[in-house]
């Protein structure tokens, strides 16, 4: 078989010869498994990802000629070609890559090849080769292509490996004809972006996500893939070096294609190998240890995977634009002399800019080398009048940064320019995300271009460091545009009162710049944020105000989600600390856009009900140098309100009174009507019960909600909290409520530990058996739990020290114990019950889970009554804790 391929000679020395024997399947899965091994052999030789792939689909038609010509020797002779189609048909295969096959006949009748393709398939199946195939006529194939689009690629992918050769050249002819007029090409690739559009919506529509798919996000082998079935159709040949000859691409976008794609073979192959299975999640597990395979080491200021994921991101962005950029010029029409000539008569919107059907587009690009202030004016002027840019202009942009050099920079009239962006609220976000797209942001403004890509290897942020300020700055832009009016009024109410809205920009553009250069990122961002600022011109006032922000953006979510809000003196604090309405107004709009831009599902209405809260006290506090006293009840008789218009009318009325009756203003704030009817409706169906324990019926995100109700003790959360965990559940989040009549409602936010669904029937009738046995003192709770006691903790995320912190200033009566450490099973319950032997009792304590990440609070007082004040006792007890925190990372 080896003399009937076309075997390149730097694969002449690494060739594997085949021998099929009986049994076939094991010869074959042997193979297979030979091939494997030694395509990663050749990484110890110097040979190149795109010849490693290339080696594996060759070793592979090896086999199937094989397989094919055992299948045909002894059937009746009967016309039929054989293909490889999707990334074998490319000879793009990596370790555990499917082969994907086509059979074609010349006319409809199938039942004849059916004896003849299971006889070369099923050793192929029997030997876990992970194979997908077609039997389709020349016929089929014209009706698949109207009618599904990923079909019409995989066809445009397909090479011929035996069988009759007229069917070849007629398939090949078929292939012609479809693409043979310019509207059936355009028409072609509306439906495949389509498509993709599609797919983004399920594996992420960026590129900067942290756990991405190297072949189905945004920049992955799927843009590769999508890039070649266009100019394929275009014009029927398949390589980098012959859509450069033809003018498709140019020289350097072949070379950055080229490297990109290299870059994720490689990635992949590597992947496959540690994975032994066909792996293209880019997870935490394995992040680490294609950092270190490929040779990305730590420094001072970076770690070896942070690096390594730059780059990853450096490549599949330069991927995706170079995919929208030749998708970009197949769908434009051409720039006709005429069209040209129309532009130069269109009304000028200033010097040599116009208004294109919509697009902002220069009358002549060779202008704008000599007057480049004109590329950036575009920005502007498309953000005031609220146009789009053209395509053609972003990427002119892209291509001729050196013209934005440092006396652009220091310019009067750029100066203004960008000032006149950051003033426009409305629309300062999409502009600062066209001037990022085509990297002109960080040709301005050196500090973002050393943030281009920076990774925050953490499982909380769901994009990179660069990408995450922007989006924040489109939160702050749809809310000055009104579009979040009535989602979040409290939000648009305080944009509303602002004065001046281009710090609000300002700020949000820049609190994060600090990350990736060591040390605290908040005081490194406030520094440079002056100098970014100084350099426009800005007033020392002006200057200050974004000095804040920076340097306070957690304040208002670490003390709204991690402190007592009920603690005057801490309002009174925090007013102190903010100083004036405005500063408050700026601070508490970029804390919701700080979260916001995190990820999509970050944000929730629980920390927005928490946020608000904060802002109103503190607000009341500035305007009128105090609380206001009753602001809780007017929350609650607003609530009450909506709880009795949208009650149903089966529902006892006298007895939901009764039950809002006693619980406390806190509730009220922190659940909608839609939750407390669901709360009374589960206790109303147990009311003869002192134990109730009830789930949601459906999984919120990833999470199910709890809701316990029963005598209220104090240790009622270290108990709950030892079942959970006994269970193999993982607390997120915990809200207690204990009514006036010695009961509490509990809600608990859980998952399952290794992921599958929360809580079957009968898995939820046995926590519920045993959190009853263990609440009524009917079974030990300590034995219990050592019995059943987690085995495996939560998937392996970036793990970051523990940290362990006291503060006996921020309440008058507490204690307050903040803890940090890597999320496992068990840990809530183990702090409860240290604290509890240490002789603490803990009055109040927040909950938090950021996917990877814990952030408990605990108030705690002794025995006593008292704050923990001796410094012994607060050294030991943090040695403790830290030990226990410590030994479970271990484990």
């Amino acid at each position: 078989m080896k003399s009937l391929l076309n075997i390149p000679a730097y694969l002449e020395e690494e060739w594997l010869d085949l021998k099929l024997e009986e049994p076939l399947s094991s010869s074959v899965k042997s193979y297979v498994e030979q091939c494997r091994h030694r395509v990663l052999a050749t990484y110890e030789k110097g040979l190149k990802p795109h010849q490693q792939v290339k080696f594996l689909s060759l070793l592979m038609d090896q086999l199937m000629l094989a397989l094919f010509d055992r299948a045909t020797q002894h059937a009746k002779a009967v016309p039929f070609a054989l293909f490889a189609q999707g990334g074998y048909g490319r000879e793009e295969l990596n370790l555990y890559s499917d082969l994907d096959l086509l059979f074609l006949a010349p006319h409809g009748d199938l039942k004849p090849y059916k004896n003849l393709i299971d006889s070369m398939l099923y050793p192929l199946w029997d030997a876990k080769v992970p194979v997908g195939y077609s039997l389709r006529s020349l016929k089929d194939c014209a009706s698949v292509m109207e009618e599904d689009v990923r079909a019409k690629s995989s066809l445009l992918d397909a090479r011929f490996l035996a069988g009759d050769t007229s069917l070849n050249k007629a398939f090949e002819t078929f292939l012609r004809s479809s693409f043979s007029s310019d509207r059936s090409l355009k028409a072609f690739i509306k439906e495949k972006e389509g498509e993709n559009t599609a797919r983004l919506k399920k594996f992420g529509a960026s590129v900067y996500m942290t756990e991405p798919n190297l072949k189905e996000s945004e920049g992955g082998l799927r843009d590769w893939h999508t890039l070649q079935v266009y100019l394929r159709a275009k014009t029927g040949l398949s390589t980098l070096q012959d859509w450069v000859r033809l003018g498709e691409l140019s020289d350097e976008e072949a070379d950055q294609i080229e490297r990109a794609v290299n870059f994720l073979w490689d990635l992949r192959n590597r992947l496959h190998a540690l994975e032994n299975k066909a792996q293209d999640q880019l997870n935490f597990e394995n992040q680490k240890k294609m950092a270190s395979a490929m040779g990305f080491e730590a420094d001072e200021l970076s770690l070896g995977v942070e690096k390594f994921m730059r780059v990853y991101y450096g490549h599949a962005a330069n991927l995706l634009r170079l995919r929208r950029e030749v998708v970009r010029r197949l769908q434009s029409p051409p720039r006709t002399f005429w069209k040209r000539l129309k532009n130069r008569f269109r009304k000028s919107l200033s010097k040599n800019l116009v208004n294109e059907s919509g697009k902002l587009s220069p009358k002549r690009y060779r202008d704008l080398k000599d007057d480049p202030l004109e590329a950036l004016r575009a920005f502007w002027i498309a953000q005031k009048k609220s146009l789009s840019l053209h395509e053609d202009l972003k990427a002119w942009i892209h291509q001729h940064l050196d013209i934005f050099d440092q006396k652009f920079c220091e310019s009067e009239e750029t100066k203004e320019i960008l000032r006149n962006i950051f003033s426009h609220a409305p629309g300062a976000g999409d502009s600062l995300w066209h001037l990022h797209d085509c990297r002109l942001l960080g040709a301005l403004f050196p500090e973002f271009a050393s943030m281009l890509h920076q990774t925050q290897h953490d499982a909380y942020h769901v994009y990179t460091a660069d990408t995450h300020l922007i989006k924040a700055v489109q939160e702050v832009s749809l809310l000055a545009k009104g579009d979040y009016e009535k989602a979040f009024p409290a939000f648009w109410k305080a944009f509303q009162e602002l004065k001046f809205p281009t710090l609000l920009v300002l700020g949000t553009l820049c609190h994060d710049i600090g990350k990736g250069r060591g040390g605290d990122h908040s005081e490194k961002g406030a520094k440079i944020a002056r100098d970014l600022m100084s350099r426009l011109l800005y007033s020392e006032e002006e200057i200050q105000t974004v000095e804040f922000l920076v340097l306070s953006h957690l304040t208002m979510s670490h003390l709204s989600q991690r402190r007592d809000l009920e603690d005057p003196n801490l309002v009174r604090q925090f007013a102190n600390t903010v100083g004036s309405l405005e500063r408050l107004n700026l601070l508490f709009i970029l804390t919701w856009a700080d979260i916001r831009a995190v990820g999509p599902e970050v944000w929730t209405p629980w920390k927005g009900a928490l946020l608000e809260e904060l802002y109103h006290k503190t607000r009341t506090m500035l305007l009128k140098g105090g609380l206001e006293p009753d602001r809780a009840l007017k929350i609650k008789e607003k609530r009450l309100e909506e709880i009795f218009a949208s009650c149903p009318k089966r529902m006892d009325k006298e007895a939901l009174t009764n039950f809002l009756e006693t619980m406390p203003p806190r509730y009220f704030l922190a659940n909608a009507a839609e939750e407390i009817l669901q709360h009374f409706e589960w206790i109303s169906k147990n009311k003869d019960s002192d134990f109730i324990l009830e789930q949601s019926s459906d999984a919120v995100g990833d999470y199910h909600e709890v809701m316990l109700y029963t005598l209220h003790s104090p240790r009622l959360l270290e108990r709950s909290f030892g079942v959970f965990a006994a269970s193999q559940l993982n607390i997120l989040a915990v809200e207690q409520y204990c009514t006036s009549r010695g009961e509490a409602l509990v809600l608990v936010r859980l998952t399952a530990s290794g992921g599958g669904r929360l809580l079957e029937n009968s898995r939820f009738n046995r926590l519920k058996r045993d959190l009853k046995n263990i609440l009524q003192g009917q079974e030990d709770l300590e034995k219990y739990y050592q019995a059943r006691k987690p085995r495996y903790g939560i998937r392996q995320k970036p793990s970051k020290p523990p940290r362990v912190e006291f503060d006996n200033d921020v309440s008058p009566y507490y204690t307050v114990i903040d803890i940090y450490a890597d999320d496992r099973l068990g840990l809530l319950y183990e702090l409860n019950r240290l604290l509890r032997q240490q002789g603490l009792f803990v009055e109040l304590s927040k909950i938090s889970t950021k996917v990877d990440q814990v952030s408990d609070t605990f108030y705690v007082k002794d025995i006593f009554g008292h704050k923990i004040k001796d410094k012994n006792k607060i050294k030991k007890l943090k040695e403790n804790l830290m030990k226990l925190l410590e030994d479970g990372e271990k484990n």
